[in-house]
């Protein structure tokens, strides 16, 4: 069994009621068929703007969904949202109800944003928004879960 040391969370951005097999298809098309020529997708599970979670991949394949930290970690998408306006109450409930579940099969990864992997330009011991290498995913994870008593 592979070890996952972080599971991270992603929106895609753009249209909420994108499929998954849609955005899928764009990241593994061609670059020159306007892809992004990656030979697997970026995220284990998506969860679509019903609240219905899709495994996409297994958890035991490497993904592309964090440039250099695949190796040990799960990825998950919540579709569409570029603010965290915009996830719908079903995806909430249900980003909630995947994490708790991997949290379980794997209660040593730490839970991050895609954009929580930035560095710390300025050295303060935090990650500030002008640091960001991605928006992705829209909210800020960790107070996130302490909103919803997740650890508790």
């Amino acid at each position: 069994m592979r070890t996952v040391n972080r599971i991270f969370v992603h929106c895609s951005g753009g249209n909420l009621k994108s499929k998954p097999k849609d955005l899928i298809e764009w990241q593994t098309r061609a670059k020159s068929k306007g892809g992004k020529g990656w030979s697997v997708g970026g995220y284990h599970i998506m969860i679509d703007w019903m609240g219905q979670r899709h495994i996409i991949y297994s958890f035991e394949q490497i993904t592309n969904g964090v440039k250099g930290y695949n190796s040990d970690a799960i990825h998950v998408c919540m579709i569409g949202g570029m603010t965290e306006a915009d996830f719908t109450e079903e995806q909430w409930c249900e980003l909630e109800n995947t994490l708790l579940w991997l949290h379980e099969l794997y209660p040593q990864a730490e839970i991050l944003g895609h954009r929580d992997i930035s560095p710390d330009k300025n050295r303060n011991g935090k990650i500030d928004s002008n640091e960001w290498i991605k928006l992705c995913p829209a909210f800020d994870v960790e107070s996130w879960l302490e909103s919803i008593n997740f650890y508790a």
